[in-house]
């Protein structure tokens, strides 16, 4: 996707949030949802577009299909030489890659909020990580408004109670505050594992999980 299929990307972005205004929901038929779920899944292919480009060092399609090919420990080492910079594209390369993949994240956040406020949470027809791979990786878009929106799905469970937390905690480490959840893996290098941490105030935790869904901590 070159600069002239980014703009031709956002134009079809654009016409999908004008085709789809914020007001009271109408009903979920098939097709809608098909409609939906194919708009998502196309989505989600840009959302990758660039990322794999970013995350290879490597902008040739068939060279960045081989190494999308790779084994897992190869794939990783891969990935930690290009973000080492002893392989890989220059910055100049990254520094345009990135402004095309923020053009499109921000396109798609537009569009899945369309769609949330129109027909809620695309729930049980489009697969949960698509739409909250997307919703995170403009985290710097949510507002306390978008939360309760999606709070209130979780809640009435039209949305994963699952996704909501991920959603949520995610969005607070990056703004350097507390999880809520506490459903996020972190690494420990002393035990070379993976785990939640423990919450601060468990009970606060068990209440805010119970209201999704979520067991107790």
């Amino acid at each position: 996707m070159k600069l002239i299929g980014v703009l031709r990307y956002l134009l079809f972005v654009l016409c999908l949030v004008a085709f789809v205004p914020a007001h009271s929901q109408p009903r979920l038929t098939r097709a809608v949802k098909d409609s939906i779920a194919g708009a998502i899944k196309t989505m989600m292919a840009a959302d990758q577009r660039y990322r794999w480009m970013l995350m290879y060092g490597e902008t040739d399609e068939q060279k960045l299909k081989e190494l999308r090919a790779l084994d897992g420990p190869s794939s990783m080492q891969r990935m930690k030489d290009v973000q080492a910079g002893r392989v890989g594209i220059n910055k100049e390369q990254k520094d345009s890659l990135w402004q095309l993949q923020s053009q499109i994240d921000a396109a798609n956040f537009e569009a899945v909020k369309a769609i949330i406020n129109k027909y809620g949470y695309p729930y049980k027809y489009v697969a949960d990580e698509l739409v909250s791979t997307i919703i995170m990786h403009n985290s710097e878009k949510l507002t306390d408004e978008f939360f309760e929106l999606l709070h209130k799905a979780a809640v009435d469970r039209k949305m994963p109670g699952m996704e909501y937390a991920l959603i949520y905690d995610r969005t607070m480490l990056e703004r350097k505050k507390p999880e809520l959840y506490y459903v996020i893996e972190h690494y420990d290098a002393k035990t070379k594992a993976s785990a939640p941490l423990k919450p601060l105030d468990i009970e606060a935790t068990n209440k805010a999980r119970a209201e999704i869904g979520l067991g107790k901590w």
